[in-house]
Parts: C-alpha cells; structure tokens; sequence
C-alpha cells in the first residue's frame, strides 16, 4: 500500500479528524484485549525500571485516512462505530502487528480483526455485567473450604456410571472433557455435602445456588463461541468474587456440569 494516494473522504460522514486516545480509553482497550496483542498474544506492556514499557499502539480497524488501494480493499467491509473516532472502531495491538496490519490491508485480514474487535466487546460487557453479581454466600464458603480440604476428608467418589459429562462435552473437547471427569468423580459428592450442610445453616434453599449458576452460565454463552470460554467465564467469576484459585473454582464449576447447569446434553 506504500506510495498510495489518499482518497478523498470529505464527503463521507464516518471519517472524522484524528484525536489522541485519553488515558482512560487507553486503558479499557488494554483491558478489553486482556493486555495481551489479539493477533499474536505478545503481552503489550512490560515492566521497566521506573515504568510500564508501553509495547502497543491503539489501532484504527478501519482507516482514518484510507488510500484508494485501502478504498478498494474495503469498499463493501463492515464499519464499526458511529465515525472512524469512535471506541468501536480501534483496538491494541502491539506495533508490529499495527504496523503490519495497516501496510498489508486485506479483506480477509481486516473482517478478522473486525470479528476478533466485535467478540471482545460482547465479553467485555458480559464481564462487566458479572463483576455486579455476587457470589451466593454459601457457595463461596464451600469454595474456600475445598482450598484446606485434605483426601481423607473426601466423601468417596462418584460411580462413573452416574456421570452425567459425557453427554454435554463432547469428545473434541478432550482436554476439557478429561479434567472436568476427573473432578467430577473425585470431589462431586464432597461439595454436594457441603453444599447441603451450608443451605441448611443458613437456611437457604439448594436451588437458589443452582438457579444463579444456571444464569451465570447462560450469560457466558451468549458471547463464548467454545465450551472452554463458557467455563473458563465462570471459573473467571467465581475467582473474582472468591479471590480463591482457579484449581478450586474450576472443581466447583465441574461440580455444577454434573449437576447440570452447566452445558446442555447434545444429541449423539
């Protein structure tokens, strides 16, 4: 795309003038990518003597000041936002990407972009959505007993003929499916009891713990594309709201698969 002439785009209301990235935006960006470049998964900062190294740029997606090759590549593309200012329309990449990105236009390249920006939003506002619900009280105390929880104190293993998860993961899914079993079988009826005991203390009733679950879990699918980013979502709430390890949340989570608010049984 070197040496290619501007277009013109006085005519067209999406183009504004350039405006500096307020710190605060910056930083929403960062998060929104989980500070590390989309494209490649190179974390975009870095600890420095005295400060952050900033290894990112903030991207337009679509151009600012497009070139007539950049018009045509993108004369039918998909325009995020109100105007090319907008939040919608950029993103964090770190430099070389940036660089690359804005050099290389490609229809192919700038859809995924386009797609990879439109994902992160919906999980940012999922994840924002989430951070307001708080954890029932009973379930967070049985996810911080499990942390000091030793093998004696186990209540035996679930008969894998109960298992009910391999019905809802299915085989592709191994890593995923294989972890999950495990702690099923290991540790299910334990946090069953436990679950029971704390409802009965403070008198409240099992299905409200179940209910929440069953919400948090729809809330993840409406933005996770693969059963692994449904429950690394809810593994992800748990821990934020627990400030617990993610060993001890993703059993709990693999508890709530078996139980069945977690995943729908497919049909074979």
């Amino acid at each position: 795309m070197a040496g290619s002439k501007q277009f013109d785009v006085s005519g067209d209301p999406y183009f504004k003038e350039r405006i500096d990235v307020p710190k605060n935006e910056e930083l929403l960006h960062l998060e929104e990518v989980n500070h590390q470049c989309p494209l490649c998964g190179k974390f975009l900062t870095s600890k420095g003597k005295r400060k952050l190294n900033k290894n990112y740029q903030i991207a337009h997606i679509f151009p600012n000041r497009p070139t007539k090759d950049d018009m045509k590549v993108l004369k039918d593309a998909e325009r995020l936002g109100d105007n090319c200012e907008s939040f919608e329309n950029k993103i964090a990449l770190c430099k070389d990407h940036h660089w690359d990105f804005d050099q290389n236009k490609t229809v192919e390249a700038y859809n995924h972009l386009v797609e990879i920006k439109k994902s992160a939003m919906m999980n940012s506002t999922v994840k924002q959505e989430l951070s307001i619900i708080r954890i029932e009280r009973e379930l967070s105390t049985v996810i911080n007993k499990l942390v000091g929880l030793s093998y004696d104190q186990l209540k035996g293993q679930l008969n894998l003929e109960a298992l009910e998860v391999d019905k809802k993961i299915e085989k592709e899914h191994m890593l995923l499916l294989n972890r999950v079993k495990t702690e099923v079988t290991t540790y299910y009826l334990t946090i069953q009891q436990l679950l029971k005991d704390e409802c009965v203390a403070q008198g409240k009733k099992f299905d409200t713990l179940c209910s929440q679950i069953k919400y948090i879990y729809n809330k993840c699918s409406d933005t996770a594309k693969t059963k692994e980013e449904i429950f690394e979502g809810i593994t992800k709430w748990m821990m934020s709201q627990t400030n617990c390890s993610e060993d001890s949340c993703h059993v709990v989570a693999s508890y709530f698969v078996q139980n069945c608010e977690i995943y729908e049984k497919f049909t074979e």
